[in-house]
């Protein structure tokens, strides 16, 4: 049984229109324009699947989503061709400039070769040949090298996620972040592969699958990806098929197998498929070229892709970058990771850990189970993933995964202090965690505003005031905590002072004090206590400030 769920909080972007628009971003490096195509996004909705209307080719266990258009994942990324930093299209606002700054360092080691030159150097050249053939095919001239602008899509999608994880680890960006871009980069492999070849040699194979598909999976059926699955599967295995028929079963065959998250079998399809061909003829060539190029992505950056995810995730993880409400959803894609690597033992511990957290209610999908029903549409999502881990389990098990029952291997010091001592809240004590004391006042000045808005924000929001600065993490208003090394002095090392105000933030005076430091820090004027005040500001004194009080200056 397949296992279907739809996974918000890893989605790097989420999609507010159904169609696709060129656009025209400007370079931060150069000032020039360049032409993409752009996905309309909006970070705070997760309800809009897929592009062309919905994830209408289905939802991967892991939260892949496939559409028969286009895939939205092959457009996250922005690859800027004159210099190939690479980021997120999001990071472009309205006007098409870059909205967020880059360091000269930063500029500076992109263009270098410790960064990218040398790669765009090469890259251009072999672009603009293919280019300049292409275009003489047509009866087209290109303009010199010079003024020539590498299209997006000649860049190769694995080449702009694997660029991005460079750029956005050099910029500081969190494991957490890095993790799900990873994923994302993943996933668009996945989806690619899933994309029929456009060929015209594969015409007839194309035809001759087609005409006998219809004798697995009934004319006009919705997609279903275990039915559809198991008739490729089936017709691969046993029906007689001309080469070229062979080779697009096969390869539409591959890329469910990839869906379905078995990588022993992905690599047994291909080399069934290389076996098939003995390069004897001109089409047995074309054909192995082609399983060639799918191996190589999926050993080398799909399998590469998900391994970085496995790593950033579970550096965030125990980093505690993730609050408790969004580990389960975390949990499961760790598990999917390892079960798609095929680490299959890891990935049991994973889903039992999953299984064991209080938040997907062992006790009731146990009632539910022995009712003999399945969860309803209106399950808390924490049971629903939960249930999935049952699922997942069952089927490890069937598939002769040796396991002791229990969390353990590599993992489990981890998976431990998520099921049994509530890492991810707000009262877990990591011991290894220590503040950070090698700030200045400057950004001691910056993390108060930071955290004292936040504090407004939420106000704002639930109408109440948090009663802890833990809160804003757990809440989502400040999801990095770390950043703000967890509300305490970055020059003190000790806690931010803060108490619930209560009332009207409209009726509050503009001098009142909302957060401040505990013990006064060294600055040019003598030792100095800070605090962030209802009006917004930021003020030093010599005399310590407590949260309700009037800064009378």
């Amino acid at each position: 049984m397949l296992r279907v769920v739809i996974l918000s909080v890893l989605s790097i972007v989420s999609l507010l229109a159904s169609q696709m628009e060129p656009r025209t971003l400007i370079s931060p490096f150069t000032g020039k324009p360049f032409s993409v195509i752009d996905i309309p996004v909006n970070s705070g909705s997760h309800r809009v699947l897929g592009v062309d209307g919905a994830s209408d080719m289905g939802t991967d266990a892991d939260g892949c989503r496939h559409s028969s258009g286009v895939s939205e994942y092959e457009h996250y990324v922005a690859m800027d061709p004159y210099s190939y930093f690479a980021a997120l299209g999001v990071e472009y606002g309205k006007d098409g400039r870059f909205t967020n700054r880059l360091s000269a360092e930063f500029k500076d080691w992109v263009v270098s070769p410790d960064g990218f030159h040398s790669e765009w150097v090469i890259d251009k050249d072999k672009f603009y040949d293919r280019g300049r053939r292409q275009a003489k095919a047509r009866g087209q001239g290109v303009p010199p090298i010079g003024d020539w602008v590498i299209p997006q899509k000649m860049i190769p999608l694995e080449k702009k996620y694997r660029i991005a994880l460079f750029c956005y680890k050099r910029r500081g960006a969190t494991d957490a972040f890095l993790g799900k871009l990873a994923l994302t980069g993943a996933w668009a492999l996945r989806a690619r592969i899933n994309k029929p070849l456009m060929d015209t040699r594969l015409r007839p194979g194309v035809d001759e699958v087609n005409a006998k598909i219809s004798r697995y999976v009934k004319d006009g059926a919705v997609f279903e990806l275990q039915t559809f699955y198991d008739a490729y599967r089936q017709m691969f295995r046993s029906s007689s098929l001309t080469d070229e028929g062979y080779f697009i079963c096969g390869n539409a065959y591959l890329g469910l197998a990839l869906r379905v998250g078995d990588i022993q079998e992905v690599m047994d399809i291909l080399d069934a498929m290389h076996e098939r061909f003995d390069e004897k003829e001109d089409m047995h060539v074309f054909f192995r070229g082609l399983i060639r190029d799918r191996r190589n992505t999926i050993k080398t950056d799909y399998l590469g892709f998900l391994d970085t995810s496995i790593k950033h995730f579970t550096t965030a993880i125990a980093n505690e970058e993730f609050p408790r409400s969004k580990l389960p959803e975390v949990v499961l894609v760790m598990a999917e990771n390892y079960r798609r690597t095929g680490n299959l033992v890891r990935s049991y511990d994973w889903f039992l850990t999953l299984a064991d957290m209080e938040e997907s209610d062992p006790r009731l999908r146990a009632q539910i189970r022995d009712a003999g029903r399945a969860p309803t549409m209106d399950a808390p999502y924490a049971v629903v993933l939960g249930w999935s881990a049952d699922e997942a389990l069952q089927s490890l098990t069937e598939a002769g995964v040796v396991h002791p029952g229990k969390i353990s291997g590599p993992d489990s010091r981890l998976l431990n202090a998520i099921v049994n001592e509530g890492l991810g809240t707000i009262e877990y004590k990591n011991p290894a965690w220590q503040p950070r004391v090698t700030g200045n006042q400057r950004e001691v000045t910056q993390i108060l505003h930071d955290v004292g808005l936040g504090v407004l924000d939420y106000t704002q929001r639930s109408g109440e005031w948090p009663a802890m600065l833990g809160e804003l993490w757990q809440s989502g208003v400040l999801p990095d905590r770390n950043r703000y090394n967890r509300f305490h002095c970055t020059v003190t090392g000790k806690p931010f002072l803060y108490t619930p105000i209560g009332g009207e933030l409209g009726r509050l005076p503009k001098n009142t004090v909302i957060l401040s430091t505990s013990a006064p820090i060294p600055t040019n004027q003598g030792p100095r206590y800070g605090a962030f005040l209802a009006d917004l500001a930021v003020v030093w004194t010599a005399q310590p400030l407590k949260p309700g009080e009037l800064h009378q200056p």
